[in-house]
């Protein structure tokens, strides 16, 4: 379903390239005066902490799936500061894998599943070094911070079981640092591209799944939607009539 959601939204930004790619305006010139709005996608690469693979005591017994990687998607809007700066607020989402606990008694086993979905949501500064850019490549530096929630769904485990730290905590909250780097190419007058690199710390107090350090490395690919606010449109309309005279 994510992935449907995602084929259709960079179909939309695909027919934009289309038809701003017949305007005249140079992008590049464009660019250091338009907010962004946009989704990326790309890879989690662990650098925390991994739960044992699988592990047994008396009748009960746990298998782990989770990796040194994962699927990360996230969405974004940024706000245009300055030409060097930008501000963004995203929010991503990346399932980090999926635990079963088996218990057997005399009725049987019993086996329970459940996924660990980590949702970071962050607030950004973005520098571009360069005033003019590279042409239309334009690097930047990120930094900033913000809340990562993580939540898994293995409510319905049993009370018997011998693993009880992956049942007390439904959810938790950790405090986030992030920092990265990558660059922007505005392909038309409205839409771009973004490649981008961070680093997201994730800690959480209590653990989940009885580990605590989540954080990880995302290298993403994105598409976005380049625009300039309506009052800042009037007031350059303005200034250009005024410049024409009567």
């Amino acid at each position: 379903m994510c992935i449907k959601y995602m084929t259709v939204a960079l179909s939309v930004f695909l027919l934009l390239v289309v038809t701003a790619t017949a305007q005249a305006v140079d992008p590049a010139v464009l660019f250091g005066k338009q907010h962004q709005a946009g989704v990326r996608i790309g890879a989690w690469a662990n650098l925390g902490d991994l739960p044992l693979k699988e592990d047994s005591v008396g009748s009960s017994s746990f298998i782990s799936d989770i990796g040194s990687g994962s699927f990360h998607f996230e969405a974004f809007a940024a706000y245009r500061i300055s030409r060097l700066l930008v501000g963004e607020l995203s929010v991503g989402i990346v399932n980090r894998g999926s635990v079963q606990l088996k218990y057997t008694d005399l009725g049987g086993t019993t086996s329970y599943f459940g996924n660990l979905i980590l949702y970071p949501i962050l607030v950004k500064l973005k520098a571009y070094p360069l005033r003019q850019g590279l042409g239309r490549l334009n690097p930047y530096l990120t930094g900033g911070g913000g809340i990562s929630y993580a939540r898994h769904d293995l409510f319905a485990a049993s009370s018997e079981s011998y693993f009880p730290g992956y049942l007390e905590e439904e959810s938790a909250v950790s405090g986030s640092l992030v920092l990265g780097g990558g660059a922007d190419w505005p392909l038309a007058s409205v839409v771009g591209l973004d490649f981008q690199v961070q680093y997201i710390g994730v800690r959480f107090s209590n653990g989940m799944f009885e580990t605590k350090d989540w954080t990880g490395l995302t290298v993403t690919v994105g598409v976005k939607y380049l625009f300039e606010s309506k009052k800042k449109n009037k007031k350059d309309t303005e200034r250009k009539r005024g410049e024409k005279g009567p």
